[in-house]
């Protein structure tokens, strides 16, 4: 974390993450932890991305601090390491890696020797951790009938 480390004091600014293709995120910044910092993008969704994956991290030098209108830090999942969000996220929907070819979403069922078991319908599908970019957890829905 030593290179973004800087990031920490723009905490609630708008940052994109990576300069485009299929990981890039804008949002604004709600956490920043030892491997791991915090998205809130577009609704309510939270995107997770591991340190060591970043390419770049943007900011707008025009664009002032504006403070936080809204804490997320409620909304987390706890963890101070992105292995422990993941295990902390046991028995939630989550979608891995935003795009490209090692999409892929469903319920965490178990995170144990660095690697990660979901279940996507009849499959059972286990990644390496060092191969997970970002992690978005599904946002809870009311249910509407």
């Amino acid at each position: 974390m030593n290179n973004f480390r800087y990031l920490k004091a723009h905490i609630g600014r708008t940052v994109k993450i990576d300069r485009g293709g299929p990981e890039s995120q804008e949002g604004t910044l709600v956490d920043l932890q030892e491997d791991f910092l915090v998205l809130k993008g577009t609704g309510d969704s939270l995107y997770y991305y591991q340190i060591t994956h970043l390419k770049s991290i943007s900011m707008n030098s025009q664009d002032g601090f504006r403070g936080r209108s809204h804490n997320h830090k409620e909304d987390l999942v706890e963890g101070s390491t992105f292995e422990e969000v993941l295990k902390n996220s046991q028995y939630r929907w989550v979608r891995i890696n935003r795009g490209g070819p090692s999409k892929t979403e469903g319920v965490i069922e178990k995170v144990e020797n660095d690697s990660v078991t979901l279940i996507k319908n009849d499959e059972v599908i286990t990644l390496p951790l060092f191969h997970i970019r970002s992690i978005v957890l599904e946002v809870e829905k009311d249910d509407q009938t």
